[in-house]
């Protein structure tokens, strides 16, 4: 089983939804929240990780606190981001189903 691009399936609601204007503005919201989705989550991590070295090398902690900091805060960022997906997800299968 292959492993599913990012934005894969928001395209498919475009021919289940009425053909209407609002159908286009739901459709292009999604695209670009994956779009931001897919930004911040590839850039956070590094950021954080930059501040984390720089954390150590300004002796502010040691190696143990910056990466217990860095899981922690990385898991936080990315669990936000999951749980947004998964609440867009909702709204589009409402206004689907509100739609039918």
């Amino acid at each position: 089983m292959s492993c599913p691009r990012i934005g894969t399936g928001n395209f498919i609601h475009m021919s289940i939804l009425p053909k209407t204007e609002d159908r286009f503005h739901l459709v292009r919201t999604n695209v670009l929240a994956v779009a931001a989705t897919a930004l911040i989550a590839s850039f956070v991590p590094a950021l954080i990780g930059w501040l984390q070295l720089e954390g150590e090398r300004l002796k502010f902690f040691g190696s143990e606190v910056g990466l217990a900091l860095y899981t922690v805060t990385n898991m936080l960022i990315l669990g936000a981001l999951v749980g947004g997906n998964a609440y867009l997800l909702f709204k589009t299968r409402a206004t689907r189903l509100q739609a039918e």
